[in-house]
């Protein structure tokens, strides 16, 4: 499994190498919503960083174990965050205006892509893990 950092990749060619959208991790979601809470202290900004940043603490518990152990504790630990924070982001997105920048911030096109690192356990949550 390729683990791949879509932010820049996202057009057709990157679609033509990669049609599973590879395995993009959390960090595409964060960037975005970082930079809507740094430029507009937006407070869906904000929880969203909070179930991210929840992720990553998972993932520094993990970080010295073999990938079974990894995987194992992903799905126990990350999993229900990973959940909690799809429920949230589709409740949340009903909400926005059509174009809004929050709207674009919201991944739901690309889930599967930022969750596939909780089904492998060596395959780092993102590529700067």
């Amino acid at each position: 499994m390729r683990n791949i950092d879509t932010s820049a990749g996202t057009g057709p060619r990157h679609r033509q190498r990669h049609p599973d959208g590879g395995s993009a991790g959390p960090r595409y979601a964060r960037r975005k919503f970082f930079d809507l809470h740094a430029t507009n202290k937006s407070q869906i900004a904000e929880k969203a960083l909070h179930y991210i940043a929840a992720l990553y603490e998972v993932e520094r518990e993990v970080s010295e174990l073999g990938s079974g152990d990894r995987q194992r504790i992903r799905r126990e630990k990350a999993t229900p965050i990973i959940d909690a924070l799809h429920t949230w982001m589709i409740a949340q997105r009903q909400l926005v205006p059509e174009g809004s920048a929050i709207a674009k911030a919201f991944s739901l096109k690309r889930w599967i892509a930022l969750t596939r690192y909780l089904n492998d356990g060596a395959v780092p949550i993102d590529t700067s893990a």
